[in-house]
């Protein structure tokens, strides 16, 4: 199986915004070790209330790479990976919408973040992404 990104989309098909979803959680978490100044990223502020930055960050790269994982051997694993992809997907949801809710609800005086309609679009993302992954359970996440 050769690498292309005709090959990709291909076996990705129309999951593909659920691999892109788990791409950006794990640059996201990289991002977050590598400019490890949580305060600077006012999308967190909810998040960091509760838990460390170091711990968003790894929970981000563990998400998106197990993601990664049950979205390339979809098919292979019929019981399992709608199982994972959902458990992914409602992760992302999760994560999308407290992004979006501390750009609103913790700082709504400075809304100058252009992030909160992207966090807002990859929650409803995610949450059609859980419906996909158990409505089409049977046809190992293809249409067709």
């Amino acid at each position: 199986m050769t690498c292309s990104l005709r090959g990709i989309v291909h076996h990705f098909n129309n999951r593909i915004s659920e691999a892109a979803a788990a791409w950006i959680m794990v640059g996201l978490g990289i991002q977050i070790i590598a400019a490890p100044v949580p305060s600077d990223y006012r999308a967190l502020n909810g998040l960091i209330q509760y838990v460390s930055g170091d711990f968003i960050a790894w929970f981000f790269i563990t998400v998106g790479f197990v993601r990664i994982t049950a979205l390339a051997a979809n098919g292979h694993w019929p019981t399992y990976g709608p199982w994972l992809r959902s458990i992914g997907s409602g992760a992302g949801a999760l994560i999308w919408s407290q992004m979006f809710l501390s750009l609103i609800a913790v700082s709504p005086d400075d809304l100058t973040s252009l992030g909160a309609p992207v966090y807002f679009v990859m929650t409803w993302v995610e949450l059609i992404s859980i419906y996909r992954a158990f409505a089409m359970r049977d046809r190992h996440g293809r249409f067709g």
